[in-house]
């Protein structure tokens, strides 16, 4: 993994704990607004949603902000494991003193419960600033996922769907206000869908419905889907165009399919990032499994695509090898 040459996270910007995957990003994970990652299962979102838990406590000479994390969780407990198997392999991470006690977690069951939390984090932020034994600030809110909460809320209808979209905007407006009152980064893990196919569009609708539909199938790839490979059209993220229109940064991260040899070719330096066997996926003669990670749209940066592997040592993007 390369040496962190990043800008100051007075420009805006804690790292992600990659060079490449920061320049990606226009600097790095934004502050003061909302990022999102999304993606199938497996393809590492949560994953880079831990490694920037401990980013964020680094100084801001190394990138980070001297801060402290907030993970809320909707699918069990916070994977701490992980953390401190992070926190000993990262190149980056094993030279500073980031912990798990700089990250706090609550599980989250449904809309509601999320709601009162994030009214609650003000709250936290006193805590953190008062506590004797801390010297940081509240900088990272995670939320691991959005979806999630929603799909605990029982069957979708059209009245449900109003609902839905009444509290989507309610708990927006509550992540932008904490974002640009503390000056902190909101990562919100998102979800897909199998993305809608314009031939498989029934003309049994009515004309208005089914004109309807194709205007959104042809609208959505613009803000929903990934376009940097074909199977990235597979999918679109979750919750439509009224959880789109309220984030900064969307990240699409797929699993290619694709596998490489961290032994052949000639970028040594390259190699040696993916020396780790990878966490989910067993090898297949050595081989490591390449995931895609893309800007489907950014208010920092330019659409634009990057390979990665998630090792033993976080995420790291790999380039041509």
């Amino acid at each position: 993994m390369q040496r962190l040459d990043h800008r100051s996270t007075s420009s805006g910007f804690f790292t992600v704990g990659d060079p490449n995957i920061d320049e990606l990003f226009g600097g790095g994970l934004l502050l003061g607004g909302i990022n999102e990652f999304v993606g199938e299962s497996g393809s590492g979102k949560t994953q880079l949603a831990l490694q920037t838990c401990l980013t964020v406590q680094l100084p801001p000479d190394k990138g980070g902000c001297s801060g402290s994390a907030c993970f809320l969780t909707t699918s069990g407990v916070l994977p701490t494991p992980r953390l401190l198997q992070l926190t000993q392999e990262h190149p980056l991470l094993k030279s500073h003193d980031c912990n798990l006690s700089n990250v706090h977690t609550r599980s989250i069951s449904s809309p509601a419960e999320l709601s009162r939390t994030l009214q609650g984090i003000p709250l936290l932020v006193q805590q953190i600033s008062a506590a004797e034994t801390s010297s940081s600030r509240l900088k990272l809110l995670v939320l691991d996922s959005l979806a999630g909460v929603f799909r605990m809320a029982g069957k979708t209808t059209s009245e449900t769907l109003m609902e839905r979209s009444r509290e989507l905007n309610e708990i927006s407006a509550l992540l932008h206000g904490l974002a640009s009152t503390y000056n902190l980064a909101v990562l919100v893990i998102n979800e897909v869908n199998a993305s809608v196919n314009r031939e498989h569009l029934s003309e049994a609708k009515p004309p208005e419905d089914y004109i309807r539909d194709i205007y959104y199938a042809e609208q959505a790839r613009w803000f929903s889907r990934g376009s940097s490979l074909p199977s990235e059209q597979n999918f679109e993220a979750n919750l439509g165009l009224v959880w789109a229109s309220q984030v900064g940064l969307r990240v699409m991260m797929t699993r290619t399919g694709r596998r490489r040899f961290p032994f052949d070719g000639n970028n040594r330096s390259k190699r040696s990032a993916m020396k780790d066997a990878e966490l989910d996926e067993s090898n297949e003669n050595d081989a490591i499994l390449i995931r895609r990670l893309s800007i489907i749209f950014s208010c920092c940066s330019p659409p634009s695509a990057i390979d990665y592997v998630v090792t033993k040592a976080g995420v790291c993007s790999v380039g041509d090898i």
